[in-house]
């Protein structure tokens, strides 16, 4: 191989790497509503603080909402999630995939959230919430899920299709 080539494969390979890591930077939840009083718990913390509109989630984070309190967060502009009172969710995982889409997963530790995911076939995105021992995937839906207790989940389809597990 010449110096010239090599140059082209190297080059190729690291502004490749450099995209993967643009796009997966771009992957963020946004606080874009709040009612009551809401905290964050972000990654590798313990202690919460005031959440505000704007903020940023990353994976790991934790988003809480008080008793009377509500929050809807936004990730890039197609999918949104809407914590009902007394809710507590965490970012679990959220990395961009190879077709210029995403993988989601959040985990519901308590309360009830509305998703409504836009389609994702096209660009091979998933979104998963996590409740209890039930894990719901979609592609291109409105739903909620509801947690009470460890194992007590409940979930209503408003349009689309979920699957579930377990």
């Amino acid at each position: 191989m010449t110096n010239r080539k090599f140059l082209g494969v190297t080059t190729g390979c690291l502004l490749s790497a450099l995209s993967s890591q643009l796009l997966a930077e771009e992957l963020i939840y946004v606080v874009e509503e709040l009612k009551g009083p809401v905290s964050i718990v972000e990654a590798g913390q313990t202690k919460a603080r005031k959440a505000e509109l704007e903020d940023v989630l990353d994976a790991g984070d934790e988003i809480r909402t008080g008793a009377a309190a509500e929050a809807t967060l936004t990730l890039n502009t197609n999918t949104s999630v809407h914590l009902g009172p007394s809710t507590k969710l965490k970012v679990a995982q959220l990395t961009g995939n190879t077709t210029g889409g995403f993988f989601s997963k959040l985990k519901l530790l308590a309360g009830k959230v509305v998703n409504q995911v836009q389609k994702l076939a096209a660009t091979k995105s998933t979104f998963t919430i996590e409740a209890g021992s039930v894990s719901a995937g979609v592609r291109g839906t409105l739903f909620e899920v509801g947690l009470s207790g460890e194992d007590d989940v409940e979930t209503t389809t408003e349009e689309g299709e979920v699957d579930l597990s377990s």
